[in-house]
C-alpha cells in the first residue's frame, strides 16, 4: 500500500441561500448501501473528501468539528474505505463510480449545491467531480490535493521517500517482516504509515495527532482498491482545469514536499483561484496550524 496519501474547511454563520440549500434527507439511495456518511450542522452544505485511497474520514472530523456551528458539514468514508463496506465487486470499484457517490450524497441530502474540501487524493477527486458537475459545486478547496499530472504526483513521491532517514527505512523493513503485518493487523499498517507520514510535517512530532482509525479489514478493502488503477496509473488532466469557473481555493501547508509542485501545476490551470500557502505546516496543515486553516476557509466561503 503506497503512503500516497498524500498525494492525501469554513465559515461565518450566513444563511443558506436557496440555491446551497439542503433539506432533510431524501431518503435512502441504493448507491449508497454499504457507504458511511453522517451531517451536523446547519447552513451552507459542505462535503470533506479524505485523502487515500483506503483512509476514511476520521482523520480529519476532529480537527474541522468547529464549522458544525455555522454549516452543514458531511463526512463520508469512499467506497471500500474507513467504516464503509467492504465490496469484492471490482467493477465498483473506479473514479467514476467514487464521482457517483458523490454525487449520491448530494441527492441523498436534497442538496443543488455542494462546497467541496478536499485533502490529498481527495483533491484528484473534487477536481474531477467540479469538472463533471460543474453546477453542483459552489466552492472547491483544494487542502494539499495532488497535482493533475500522474507524473508530477511520482516526482513528488520521489523526494518524500529520498528524504527518508536509514534508520526509518529500516524500521519500516521491521514492521513488514512482522507476523502483525502479515496478518493484516490494522495497528501494524498504521505504525507503518505514520513513519512515512511524519516527513510530511513541519514539526514531525505532530505525526501522533494523525488519528488514521484503520479499520480491521484496512489489508482486503486495500487489495480491491487496487483497481483503481486503471484510473491512476497514468492521467494529465491538467488542460480540463481551465475549464472550472467555481470559486477556487488553494490552500498548502508550505513545508509538505508535494507543495511546489503541486502549486505550479495547478495554480496556473485553474482560473479564479486563491492560493493560501500555511506557514510551519506540512501535509496536514489542519493538525499543525488549525486556527489558521480555518480562518482561510472562513474568509473563503464568506
Amino acid at each position: 500500500m503506497s503512503s500516497n496519501l498524500g498525494y492525501l474547511a469554513i465559515l461565518l454563520v450566513i444563511l443558506c441561500l436557496p440555491e446551497f440549500a439542503c433539506n432533510k434527507p431524501s431518503g435512502g439511495l441504493d448507491r449508497l448501501e454499504g457507504i458511511y456518511h453522517q451531517a451536523k450542522g446547519n447552513g451552507t452544505p459542505v462535503l470533506f473528501i479524505h485523502g487515500g485511497p483506503g483512509l476514511g474520514s476520521t482523520y480529519l472530523e476532529k480537527h474541522f468539528e468547529e464549522l458544525n456551528q455555522d454549516f452543514r458539514i458531511i463526512h463520508y468514508d469512499q467506497r471500500n474505505s474507513g467504516r464503509s463496506k467492504l465490496t469484492m465487486d471490482s467493477t465498483k470499484i473506479s473514479l467514476d463510480e467514487f464521482l457517483k457517490d458523490i454525487d449520491a450524497l448530494r441527492q441523498f441530502y436534497n442538496c443543488e449545491q455542494l462546497a467541496l474540501i478536499s485533502h490529498s487524493w481527495g483533491g484528484l477527486i473534487a477536481m474531477q467531480y467540479a469538472l463533471q458537475y460543474p453546477h453542483r459545486v459552489s466552492h472547491l478547496i483544494l487542502i494539499n490535493s495532488v497535482t493533475a499530472n500522474s507524473d508530477i504526483n511520482a516526482q513528488a513521491n520521489t523526494r518524500l521517500v529520498n528524504s527518508f532517514s536509514t534508520d526509518d527505512l529500516e524500521a519500516r523493513t521491521q514492521i513488514m517482516r512482522t507476523a502483525a503485518f502479515r496478518n493484516e493487523n490494522p495497528l501494524a499498517y498504521e505504525e507503518l504509515m505514520l513513519i512515512g507520514f511524519s516527513y510530511q510535517f513541519s514539526n514531525r512530532n505532530f505525526v501522533r495527532e494523525l488519528k488514521l482509525g484503520l479499520p480491521d479489514d484496512f489489508g482486503k478493502k486495500s487489495s480491491q482498491l487496487r483497481y483503481l488503477s486503471q484510473d491512476l496509473g497514468t492521467f494529465n488532466f491538467t488542460d480540463d482545469l481551465q475549464q472550472l469557473t467555481v470559486p477556487t481555493m488553494m490552500l498548502y501547508g508550505l513545508d509538505d514536499p508535494l507543495t511546489s509542485f503541486a502549486i505550479n501545476n495547478l495554480a496556473p490551470a485553474i482560473p479564479n483561484t486563491t492560493v493560501q500557502v500555511i506557514d510551519h505546516a506540512g501535509h496536514f496543515p489542519f493538525i499543525e496550524n488549525e486556527e489558521e486553516v480555518l480562518s482561510a476557509i472562513r474568509e473563503f466561503l464568506q
